[in-house]
């Protein structure tokens, strides 16, 4: 297969457009830390597209042999073998690269953060195998999405953003939650620790109701610390509340829930950091 062709359908495989979820946390955290430039806008999305990129090629490249077998993920590129699995590892370790040399260029704090970063996406993929922490530690990881470009600007935690990443945290780990719901009957027979295959759909939705109850708790915190009307949450909630509906309504709106409904929490997100800080 050509070069070409081949990175075409790796940037497919690894669902590009789902950084659609995580960009407008990243221009969240540089508009929060009011120290922005168009610099900095390049440097920090070349970051977030790395991360983005190694955490979903290291995951697939880890996981051909199940993909090859779920019904669901049969046709991706490394469970049919049209793709050297090679090819994903070494995308992994460049991009990760990059990563370090975008912490670096910053502050020794992103420095410090970045191991940590690296060892979740390196484990993620293994951990479901073992326990269904993995929901809430892809959480961890995405929330490093507002965390990062807010250190690298400022060279510090604050009480504030801490609070939007554990939001997101537990954001992610609820809809990570719902999207699993697809693969119950594959995991429960193949002995993978999703929430859904270890205690069944009905409570698997109640603990993703849960987690969207924790992040939603925590928006409003931010709101208040931030001394901003706590009634800018009210947006983020209903979304969520949403989500809930439709998947309780029918299990096949998960698709149309993970991916218009998440991108629409995001960007409605951003728009009120926009309106908080501009």
């Amino acid at each position: 297969m050509r070069c070409i062709e081949k990175t075409l359908l790796f940037l497919k495989d690894v669902k590009l457009e789902h950084t659609l979820f995580s960009l407008p946390f990243l221009l969240s955290g540089i508009i929060i830390a009011e120290k922005y430039s168009l610099k900095d806008l390049f440097i920090l999305f070349l970051g977030l597209f790395s991360a983005r990129i190694s955490g979903m090629a290291w995951n697939r490249y880890v996981d051909r042999e199940i993909d090859a077998l779920n019904p669901r993920t049969k046709t991706r590129p490394l469970a049919i073998g049209i793709i050297n699995p090679a090819y994903y590892k070494y995308v992994t370790i460049l991009s990760l690269t990059i990563l370090f040399v975008v912490a670096a260029y910053y502050n020794m704090l992103c420095v410090a953060l970045f191991p940590l970063v690296a060892i979740l996406i390196l484990i993620y993929p293994y951990l479901k195998r073992y326990t269904s922490i993995s929901h809430i530690i892809l959480g961890v990881i995405l929330s490093f999405s507002i965390l990062g470009p807010y250190v690298a600007l400022t060279n510090s935690i604050s009480l504030h953003v801490s609070l939007l990443a554990i939001a997101i945290t537990f954001w992610v780990a609820g809809f990570d939650v719902i999207y699993s719901l697809q693969d119950y009957e594959f995991d429960k027979s193949y002995g993978l620790k999703s929430i859904p295959s270890i205690y069944g759909k009905k409570k698997a939705k109640l603990i993703a109701f849960g987690f969207h109850l924790i992040s939603s708790l925590l928006l409003i915190l931010f709101f208040y610390v931030i001394n901003a009307n706590i009634l800018y949450a009210i947006p983020l909630i209903f979304i969520l509340l949403l989500e809930h509906l439709l998947i309780n309504i029918n299990e096949k709106y998960i698709l149309h829930a993970f991916q218009n409904l998440n991108i629409i929490f995001s960007i409605t997100f951003l728009i009120i950091i926009i309106l908080l800080y501009w």
